[in-house]
């Protein structure tokens, strides 16, 4: 009954695929498109997707050179957050490039505008200039009219990824989607792939993604013979529990906390500090970043958050402000304040604000290399699903700045590799093998003790949140790990694949993703047995210069396997454009 999944071969070829329609998505599409390639750009959603354009945040940052004179700062102010987990060759491209791919938004259809005074960044020494772009349904629009218009772009939409197609050589030749307007699955012939499918926020109970960020591009990928790098370095930050629930915390708002209350109004803050001057030194120090880091002893006002979060009923802890943040002169601050206010109602210095460390972005994913290809031919990764670029920390506003730099050289280089590859078209037999061999269809469990879809992703986010957060010890990492394999093998796959109800694929899609990548992540958090960055073990709180080295995951005869990969400092000279 279950055997064989019925796929559609799509006629048309493409040269490129581009799977993901966020920023790094959508500047992908658009330079191998100009560069004369044909391009097809698909989403699980919509246009404009993806944390690139979360709902519950009020703009998009990207941090850029002044000039040519602020390169040497601005590389000084990445290796120092990095730890010598970063690429330097690729952070010294992206500083000599993002001035020219910020103005290559107009040609996407986004305005910009750039804040009135440097800033100083997340992470960094230096003020910096900072541009920024907001209105997601108007850019939403531009963008599509701009899509529409190019000849060598074709958008797919609602079309979510099932596989990764292979040659017998392991090269990529396509994928596999479901086309959920059709309720069909399609095999599509590519010589090469992009995936921009942005991080896996949805990996944890609370995370300041959008529901499509689950970390399929990253569970697919390793599933398909590519290798995971810097799994264990993601960032948190505090978000609001309420009121308006998953909104982004600006952190230049702590300047004016007077502290953290549980239900019994006890502030939990003061369990962490002799007195309230070393306290309001603390935050003054944390309102200069939002991510949660061990660099420089600020963790104390993120774990003393984390353990009141996890004994609250609904995981919410009390921030209090001083009135005097109403008139901070700052223009991010006042923006923030002013959308709090015009957009959700809500006044910080009058309000009941709760918070807790949610899971915002990731530092780590696919390791590509100085192509942004990745271990297997013609298969590249830009955005948040790419991993290697960034270190133990990232520096504020080099998110979005990496989705346009690394948007385009994978564009560049996906490019070039399809002008020197030729179209290979699956058989039938070898295309049912792969699909097999993506969801596990080795179904021997007695049904009664499968669990569904949805009771999977809930016990992985639950897992996730409560021991691979902002704090962590080998027992509840290796907890998790067998509780993880446990789940495994209660859940059967395949036979979702042929459920005509498109809820229960994509709960079921999801669930399989979440297994797959979050095994990956905690295995990558138990091997780094130190602190760095945003990495924290409680068993292991000092930095070991024994641990610098990055640690890669892959998949071995079946089975998740960790190795490491040297630093990479090196001559970037040639990191030009």
């Amino acid at each position: 009954m279950y055997d064989v999944l019925p796929v559609k071969r799509k006629k048309e070829t493409f040269d490129v695929l581009v799977i993901g329609c966020g920023l790094a998505g959508i500047t992908a599409a658009f330079r191998a498109a100009d560069a004369g390639v044909r391009v097809l750009l698909i989403t699980k959603t919509q246009l404009c997707s993806g944390s690139s354009f979360y709902g519950l945040m009020d703009t998009i940052h990207c941090q850029a050179t002044i000039d040519e004179n602020d390169e040497t700062v601005f590389l000084e102010d990445i290796l120092a957050c990095s730890a010598r987990m970063n690429d330097t060759w690729m952070n010294q491209y992206y500083i000599r490039n993002i001035r020219s791919c910020i103005s290559y938004l107009k040609r996407m259809g986004i305005a910009f505008e750039k804040l009135p005074e440097p800033k100083l960044p997340c992470f960094g020494t230096h003020a910096h200039d900072l541009y920024f772009w907001k209105d997601w349904k108007q850019i939403r629009t531009s963008v599509r009219a701009r899509i529409e218009a190019h000849p060598n772009i074709t958008l797919a939409e609602d079309t979510e990824l099932i596989a990764l197609l292979q040659q017998s050589s392991g090269a990529i030749c396509g994928a596999c989607f479901y086309r959920k307007n059709t309720r069909t699955y399609e095999a599509i012939t590519a010589k090469s792939v992009i995936l921009a499918t942005g991080g896996f926020g949805g990996l944890y109970k609370h995370n300041l993604n959008s529901p499509d960020v689950c970390g399929d591009g990253q569970a697919l990928a390793l599933k398909a013979g590519a290798s995971l790098i810097n799994l264990e370095f993601n960032q948190f930050i505090p978000g609001f529990i309420s009121p308006g629930y998953k909104i982004v915390f600006r952190e230049g708002s702590l300047d004016y906390c007077s502290g953290l209350f549980d239900s019994s109004q006890t502030n939990v803050l003061r369990q962490y500090f002799s007195s309230d001057e070393e306290m309001g030194h603390c935050l003054k120090k944390r309102a200069l970043h939002g991510p949660f880091t061990t660099a420089d002893k600020t963790g104390e006002f993120d774990l003393a958050l984390f353990d009141a979060a996890l004994k609250s009923c609904d995981n919410g802890v009390e921030i209090c402000y001083r009135p005097e943040i109403l008139l901070d002169p700052r223009s991010y601050v006042r923006d923030y304040i002013s959308w709090l206010h015009e957009t959700f109602d809500i006044t910080l210095s009058k309000d009941t604000i709760k918070i807790a460390p949610f899971f915002h972005a990731a530092n780590g994913g696919i390791f590509v290399d100085h192509t942004c290809q990745s271990t297997i031919p013609g298969l590249f990764a830009c955005g948040e699903c790419a991993g290697g670029i960034h270190g133990a920390d990232r520096l504020g506003g080099n998110a979005s700045g990496s989705c346009l730099v690394f948007g385009t050289l994978a564009a560049i280089s996906a490019a070039a590799y399809a002008s020197q590859t030729s179209i290979y078209s699956l058989s039938e037999s070898e295309l049912q093998t792969q699909l097999h061999r993506t969801y596990r269809s080795d179904h021997t469990i007695a049904s009664e003790n499968l669990l569904s879809p949805e009771a999977i992703t809930l016990k992985v986010k639950d897992l996730m949140w409560k021991y691979c957060n902002v704090q962590r010890n080998q027992s509840d990492l290796d907890f998790v790990r067998q509780e993880i394999q446990t789940l495994r093998q209660k859940f059967f796959p395949w036979k979702y694949l042929f459920s005509s109800q498109e809820s229960v694929l994509k709960a079921a899609l999801c669930a399989e993703h979440a297994l797959t990548l979050s095994e990956a992540l905690a295995l990558a958090m138990s091997q780094r047995k130190e602190s760095r960055g945003g990495h924290y073990r409680s068993d292991f709180p000092l930095t070991d210069p024994a641990w610098e080295k990055r640690i890669v995951i892959s998949i071995q005869n079946g089975t998740l396997h960790s190795s490491f990969s040297p630093c990479m400092d090196r001559d970037f000279s040639d990191a030009v454009d």
